[in-house]
C-alpha cells in the first residue's frame, strides 16, 4: 500500500473503513497531513507518538532540532 497522503479519493474511500477500525492501533502520525497510522510505512512523513508526546514540552529552538 501506498503511503495514505499519496492516496487519490477513490483509494482513501476504499481504505477508509478498515482505518477507521485501526485507529486505536495507531502509533504514528504524519508530519506533513497529520494523519494517523498504525504503521510507518503508511504515512509519507512519519514519526511516532511517543516521540511527538517529547517533542510537546520542548521550546521553539529544541522542537526545530527534534523534527529538522
Amino acid at each position: 500500500m501506498k503511503a495514505i497522503c499519496k492516496l487519490s479519493k477513490k483509494e482513501l474511500a476504499k481504505v477508509l473503513p478498515s482505518m477507521c477500525r485501526n485507529i486505536s492501533q495507531c502509533r504514528y502520525v504524519c508530519r506533513k497531513c497529520g494523519r494517523f497510522a498504525p504503521k510507518r510505512s503508511a504515512l509519507c512523513k512519519a514519526t511516532s507518538l511517543a516521540k511527538m508526546t517529547k517533542i510537546d514540552s520542548l521550546d521553539a529552538d529544541e522542537l526545530e532540532a527534534a523534527i529538522g
